[in-house]
């Protein structure tokens, strides 16, 4: 419970999601020599739809590591934030005074 989060959405969701985020990464995609420019055609979308499925299923096998930003952040600043907030009710406090 260290990383807290919602749990929703089913199997074709996820790899819909993954799908999409391989095709913006290129990864599956072919690519023509002469341009350097991903292919569009059936076996690239094949190509991409089975990288994205068997990343998928990676992620379902062995999960992804959680990545915290919130908490460690909070953490290190915790003891500053009481006089962070009186500071910043000093100054709404002179602004407020000079209108």
């Amino acid at each position: 419970m260290k990383f807290k989060g919602y749990k929703s959405g089913d199997l074709d969701e996820f790899l819909e999601n993954i799908r999409a985020w391989a095709k913006k990464k290129g990864i599956g995609s072919s690519y023509s020599i002469k341009s350097k420019n991903r292919v569009n055609n059936k076996d690239s979308r094949n190509n991409e739809d089975a990288a994205a499925f068997m990343i998928a299923m990676t992620i379902l096998r062995k999960g992804i590591k959680p990545q915290p930003f919130i908490i460690p952040a909070f953490i290190e600043e915790r003891d500053k934030i009481p006089e962070k907030m009186d500071k910043m009710l000093q100054r709404s406090a002179r602004n407020f005074n000079k209108d």
